[in-house]
């Protein structure tokens, strides 16, 4: 059953083209002045319609000449829902205090990977008004702002951004969910509803996707020694020849990174040109807006391993293998990474050193 009245559609029809089709200002003027007389025509509590909703609903009139989409033009084969059953899960993510799949699941009554499907659908994902995203403190700006001056005055430099991430049954993990995912919407997990899992080491290098590596077990220090030395030199060598020069080794803050076998190893093996908390080039803390990993290979990688649950934990290992081969194919998106990089550090520049994503497009429409 649709959520909203033929009367709320044709508000938002009526806000959306007053706007000239901003939809953020068309919900302010539905939430200001339409909902009024939508409460007027016996709606005593109307529901405030995300941007979305009001913008899907005005390509469902453009298309098809109705608020809904008629039955004959409905998905079919990947996923059978109507528009109202999309609006109503995705309002659910952007509104919810503590949103859930699961949850979504149970109550639209329909399965977790279609809620999944529904949130990674181009143009779907949902801009929550309850992320709060953590300031960053002045002694943090001054290194963050240090460091994109680094890269800024050294365009030619050739660094390899390195990071781990857990994928499970139910989603991807990472250190830095709390900071970077609170970009996408949030899906807090229960350990209980996770079958399988298995962490994932990968690295990105201008142009050049490296990896996956997968891990057994928890990541400790003599472990990643042993990576760095054996497999991830490996993957290193076949990068072109090109990218071996200038070339800096990338570490995020991790405290597995910090330990003092991988800090003498990174010493010894690059000397000055490495990058990381205890670095030659300091890394600064908080900072995943600034490496490729967190901004786009993991969110990337993810939407294409979640498209279709996996049952088994082999099958989840070969869907992550799939989404790197697909995506080293990306040549014209990888090509733009390098520009959109040294973008994101001329902003944060701008921005003090403070948060600026909410200054750019989302990643995949500008690269």
């Amino acid at each position: 059953m649709a959520k909203f009245t033929n009367l709320e559609y044709y508000e938002m029809i009526r806000a959306y083209i007053l706007c000239d089709g901003n939809v953020d200002a068309a919900r302010r003027l539905y939430e200001t002045d339409c909902v009024h007389r939508v409460r007027a025509r016996g709606t005593p509590e109307p529901i405030i319609p995300s941007g979305r909703t009001i913008q899907r609903t005005h390509q469902r009139l453009i298309d098809y000449g109705q608020f809904m989409t008629p039955n004959h033009a409905k998905a079919s084969g990947r996923s059978r829902v109507s528009a109202s059953i999309e609006d109503e899960v995705i309002d659910y993510f952007e509104n919810d205090a503590k949103p859930r799949s699961t949850h979504a699941a149970r109550r639209f009554g329909i399965s977790r990977v279609l809620v999944w499907r529904i949130l990674n659908t181009p143009g779907n994902r949902p801009r929550r008004k309850s992320v709060q995203v953590q300031p960053v403190e002045r002694a943090e700006a001054g290194p963050r702002r240090a460091f994109c001056n680094f890269l800024i005055s050294n365009p030619d430099i050739n660094i390899l951004w390195t990071d781990e991430a857990e994928f499970t049954s139910t989603g991807l993990s990472s250190a830095h969910d709390e900071e970077w995912w609170s970009l996408n919407y949030v899906d807090e997990k229960m350990d209980d509803e996770i079958r399988f899992s298995v962490k994932v080491w990968a690295g990105v290098i201008r142009n050049k996707i490296i990896g996956p590596i997968f891990i057994d077990g928890e990541l400790k220090g003599q472990q990643y020694l042993e990576m760095l030395d054996t497999t991830i030199e490996d993957l290193i060598q076949e990068v072109p020849v090109s990218y071996l020069n200038n070339f800096y080794y990338q570490l995020d803050g991790d405290r597995t990174h910090s330990s003092h076998i991988i800090t003498k190893f990174l010493n010894e093996k690059y000397g000055n040109y490495w990058i990381g908390s205890d670095g030659p080039v300091h890394w600064p803390t908080m900072s995943p807006d600034l490496t490729p990993c967190c901004f786009f290979l993991w969110p990337v990688i993810k939407e294409l391993v979640y498209a279709d649950e996996a049952e088994t934990l082999e099958e989840l290992k070969l869907k992550i293998t799939q989404a790197f081969d697909k995506l080293r194919n990306e040549t014209s998106v990888l090509n733009d990474l390098q520009s959109h990089l040294l973008k994101r550090a001329n902003l944060c520049l701008e921005k003090d050193g403070q948060r600026f994503e909410k200054y750019l497009r989302k990643c995949e429409e500008s690269l």
